[in-house]
């Protein structure tokens, strides 16, 4: 690092003013300097960002660009359930998850403010008060040689960078797009939450589902088990039946406790997620939703929904933030040139301090020339050229990643949704049928045992259908998910 400082003092001029010819070698020598400084023009990115709109993703999305509608935006009110809603609503007392969110958030607000001190005017005072011994020989004048004194000052300093290569201008884009990053890590994690807790709630009330309809099983297992026990009395049945009515009682009483926990764990886990206690979720009432697993999707999807998903922008930021970057390190091959100023009073001898004759002052430039720093100036450059290549590299994977869950999602649902169909024929015969043992039995033309059999086989075709409309409804979130919170369902 070379510097050059030139000092103009208002009372009296340390240097004499140089000849034209001295000027004109000095410039000239500074130009030569500069023109020795490195450059990094050829250090680039091999990475290319793809680019959504030019990408050809299927017949499952359009072109058109279509803006989130804020109707959308509130999808779990599609179920009608109360306690859900407001479930949703404390997701604004800021729990764990967001408050990593926006602590980040506030750091990248301080690291713009600190940066943008580097494009203002710096200034600071500073006094010092000393005794000295001068020495015998030195350049201080014979009266003072050798004798004791004082010497004090009073300054004020002034510096100003001036910024002609972009250096702290890239500096300061980059923190904006951190700030821009933090900000939709934040709408990121809060559509996390969301669909966190709409899992596990929908979870929660399938669970529940499940536990009605197990203790049905358990009720109808019991009456075969005494109805196989009558049989048996009567000679017309085994031991070894009733023994195996008994081991399947026991196999559905054995399932009916885990069933039972899941409820419990999904109640606790909304209570985590809102940032309290499992306890906290102990008064909350059964969920009471309205599932829609028929509903359609509105194909095709507008493709710059995908482009609007919060963790999208955010990778879309850090490209920014880490291009700025790049930009910084490039104009560190450049001189930093600073202006600089000094006013104040300065003495020898503390009784002279506060008198006119005291008075100093200096102002120039300060310029620093990294003419022998190129090797460790391009190793910097290729190193933020490198953040920038992974930063591409990983926003082009979460760009193709989204895509594909995107089309995942739409694709278990058509497959569900022919799924559903069956399950309902199923359902709606196993009803049927039971409803044919129940008037054979009226009439004495069945036994009890096959309307509980019959029974039983339609309670296991319920179970079916609760299950696929869990999965249906899961693969609703998990497509909300995708497409960055907006419910692509027509509610029609």
């Amino acid at each position: 690092m070379v510097n050059f400082t030139r000092y103009i003092f208002h009372r009296k001029q340390l240097f004499t003013r140089p000849q034209n010819a001295l000027s004109i070698s000095i410039y000239s020598f500074m130009v030569v300097l500069l023109s020795g400084c490195a450059t990094g023009n050829h250090i680039v990115a091999k990475q290319r960002v793809l680019n959504l709109d030019q990408m050809n993703v299927g017949t499952d999305f359009t072109a058109r660009q279509t803006q989130h509608s804020n109707d959308h935006m509130a999808w779990w009110t599609t179920w009608q359930d109360p306690q859900l809603n407001r479930l949703m609503q404390l997701i604004d007392g800021n729990p764990p998850s967001l408050e990593i969110a926006q602590a980040r958030f506030d750091r990248a607000l301080a690291l713009l403010d600190l940066s943008q001190t580097n494009r203002q005017v710096q200034g600071g005072v500073s006094a010092a008060a000393t005794a000295d011994r001068y020495p015998d020989h030195s350049t201080y004048p014979d009266t003072y040689a050798g004798k004791t004194g004082s010497s004090g000052n009073l300054l004020l300093s002034l510096s100003w960078h001036l910024d002609f290569w972009g250096k702290w201008k890239a500096l300061n884009q980059a923190n904006a797009s951190n700030i821009d990053a933090a900000e939709f890590a934040i709408q990121d994690a809060q559509l996390s939450l969301h669909t966190a807790i709409a899992s596990n709630y929908l979870q929660w009330y399938m669970t529940n589902e499940l536990v009605n309809n197990q203790r049905r099983h358990i009720s109808i297992l019991k009456r075969l088990v005494e109805l196989t026990k009558q049989k048996r009395n009567a000679g017309l049945a085994t031991n070894s039946m009733v023994i195996q009515a008994q081991l399947n009682l026991l196999t559905q009483q054995k399932a009916l406790p885990e069933l039972q926990r899941k409820v419990h764990l999904y109640r606790h886990t909304i209570a985590t997620l809102l940032g309290q206690p499992p306890s906290y979720a102990d008064n909350w009432s059964a969920p009471q939703l309205r599932l829609k697993p028929e509903l359609k999707v509105i194909t095709p999807l507008p493709l710059n929904w995908i482009g609007q998903r919060p963790d999208i922008q955010l990778k879309r930021k850090n490209l920014e933030a880490m291009l700025s970057m790049t930009e910084v390190a490039r104009a560190s091959f450049y001189p930093d040139i600073d202006l600089t100023a000094v006013v104040g009073l300065q003495s020898l001898g503390l009784d002279y301090l506060f008198r006119a004759g005291s008075r100093t002052a200096a102002i120039g430039p300060a310029i620093n020339l990294p003419i022998f720093e190129q090797n460790r100036l391009r190793a910097e450059l290729k190193s933020k050229v490198a953040d920038y290549d992974e930063a591409i590299a990983q926003y082009n994977q979460n760009l193709l990643i989204a895509i594909q869950q995107t089309t995942d999602h739409l694709q278990q649902l058509n497959t569900a949704t022919q799924q559903r169909v069956l399950s309902v024929q199923s359902a709606n015969a196993s009803s049927e049928l039971r409803n044919i043992q129940r008037e054979l039995l009226k009439k004495g033309l069945s036994t009890q045992q096959d309307e509980l059999l019959a029974e039983l086989n339609q309670l296991e075709k319920a179970v079916d259908l609760i299950q696929i409309n869990q999965q249906m409804t899961m693969t609703q979130i998990e497509l909300t998910h995708s497409l960055g919170g907006y419910w692509a369902f027509s509610t029609k």
